[in-house]
């Protein structure tokens, strides 16, 4: 059984493993951006919110699981290749540059939904507040 993402990140941290720890914070960070409300999405990210979620995903997706998934919650690890599926596999009318109203359609709402489990996972909400110590 893997460990507690706050014991992996403390124990990373003290054997210096940067691109680890590098990893889960690029990670949680995009996945923060996708678990968002519609409603915070439009208020807070600029531009074409679409190719931001996306490109901030997909830089962190792949990094993080080549870096981490040997160490985490396997559950954790199915839940980013199912997000990872579902933002690569999105229908047309829900990949539209520029609009500000696909985020309300149901993939993304299985977005939010998926993003909100993974940081849970990762208990985000606790290690986001050593984020500047750890990186």
């Amino acid at each position: 059984m893997a460990e507690p993402i706050q014991t992996l990140i403390w124990s990373w941290c003290g054997a210096e493993e940067k691109a680890k720890i590098n990893a889960l914070l690029a990670l949680g960070n995009a996945l923060y951006k996708l678990a968002l409300s519609p409603a915070e999405k439009d208020a807070l990210l600029p531009d074409c919110i679409h190719c931001e979620l996306l490109n901030q995903y997909f830089d962190s997706d792949g990094v993080f699981l080549k870096t981490c998934s040997e160490e985490v919650p396997q559950e954790l690890v199915l839940i980013i290749k199912d997000l990872t599926s579902l933002l690569e596999t999105l229908p047309p009318e829900e990949a539209v540059c520029f609009s500000r109203s696909i985020f309300g359609l149901p993939n993304w709402l299985k977005v939010q939904e998926l993003s909100s489990r993974a940081l849970q996972l990762i208990e985000w909400g606790e290690i986001s507040r050593h984020e500047q110590q750890l990186s």
